[in-house]
């Protein structure tokens, strides 16, 4: 099924890369099960109990900023994609999944109401103290007969992401392991270690 992508100030951009952050045990997990994983949004209200997500980070590059939030003990890697490999991976999904830009705003302020009850308003925006996340979420929903802890889509990891990047903070037996991992269950994806703290070339 195709991926539904929001328009207007809620459509991701094509451009650039999305982001995600994972410890090494979650990422072993993506690749010994070979499925896309969307947690329970958990807000108060039907929308929380029904709606499904993945959230992203969306920049040109890896964010020593992310990794101090995520992965300030290194065992951490970051995962790369793009909007085209999310479609393409997700392609013979059944479940109607939808990709839109979180906006960042102030909701005292006065201006057009956001609907905090819809989908949309309670998805795709957030406080503008949060505008670094800079997030994209994929998201999907249920009935809310069928309420669960997550929902999982069967994805190739290969095809899914460009790049698996291991945290700079992390040991040689951490990048190591996280090679390992790769070569095991997807040999064609590339993992490497992070430069951000490598010293600056002369």
């Amino acid at each position: 099924m195709d991926l539904i992508l929001r328009d207007g100030f809620h459509h991701p951009s094509p451009d650039l890369p999305l982001w995600r952050y994972l410890d090494v045990t979650r990422f072993a997990l993506l690749l010994a099960d070979k499925v896309f994983h969307f947690g329970r949004f958990g807000a108060p209200g039907e929308v929380g109990d029904t709606t499904y997500v993945s959230d992203w980070h969306q920049a040109s590059a890896e964010s020593m900023a992310r990794w101090d939030t995520y992965a300030a003990h290194g065992a951490f890697v970051a995962l790369k994609t793009t909007l085209d490999r999310v479609q393409h991976a997700l392609k013979d999904s059944d479940i109607e999944i939808t990709a839109g830009k979180v906006a960042y705003r102030d909701f005292t302020l006065a201006g057009a109401p956001i609907d905090r009850t819809d989908v949309d308003g309670v998805l795709l925006y957030d406080r503008p103290a949060l505008a670094h996340e800079q997030g994209v979420r994929l998201y999907t929903s249920m009935p809310s007969g069928q309420k669960r802890t997550g929902v999982s889509v069967s994805v190739d990891v290969s095809d899914l992401l460009d790049e698996v990047i291991v945290s700079p903070r992390a040991d040689l037996a951490t990048l190591r392991a996280v090679r390992a991992l790769g070569t095991t269950y997807a040999p064609r994806l590339p993992v490497r270690p992070s430069t951000l703290l490598d010293p600056p070339a002369r």
